[in-house]
């Protein structure tokens, strides 16, 4: 954890007057979507689960206050157990068993830039709450399989 004051005095081109505190973590902001989306993909299968891709689900059917079955547009599928990885649509799956879940999907837009001297380039990720707008600096890079490295190439 950061106090106030110590973001203010590591970045004084940051505006901070309503910054209360911050969290840091020198790897923030980095995520390999693809990579967690196959661990999680394996991890499942091993354990037992069975996934349909290319499948919609169309409905799911309740018997006793739990899910008895889930039609889909391949048949129906009897579970008691469904997991909703549906994304930005995960939303209206919910709705068929009847429960208001509030995701809203966000389009997202992503701006590179060129460095600037203006700002160092080993500060870690900031986000303003406010409004959502953050961003990372590209002294730190992913490498695969899912480490992190400092780029060594890169001086403040």
């Amino acid at each position: 954890m950061v106090t106030a004051d110590e973001v203010r005095a590591k970045y004084p081109q940051l505006r901070t007057d309503d910054v209360l505190g911050a969290s840091f973590c020198p790897t923030d902001g980095f995520v390999d979507p693809y990579s967690a989306m196959t661990g999680f993909t394996q991890w499942a299968l091993e354990h037992g689960a069975q996934i349909w891709r290319d499948t919609e689900v169309t409905g799911l059917k309740i018997q006793s206050g739990r899910i008895a079955s889930v039609a889909t547009s391949k048949g129906e599928i009897s579970t008691h157990i469904v997991v909703n990885a549906a994304g930005a649509w995960a939303a209206q799956i919910a709705k068929l068993a009847g429960v208001d879940l509030p995701v809203q999907p966000l389009r997202r837009m992503l701006v590179p830039t060129e460095p600037f001297d203006g700002f160092p380039r080993s500060a870690p990720m900031i986000i303003d709450m406010s409004n959502g707008f953050h961003f990372r600096p590209e002294e730190w890079v992913f490498c695969w399989p899912g480490t992190i490295r400092r780029d060594a190439r890169l001086q403040d």
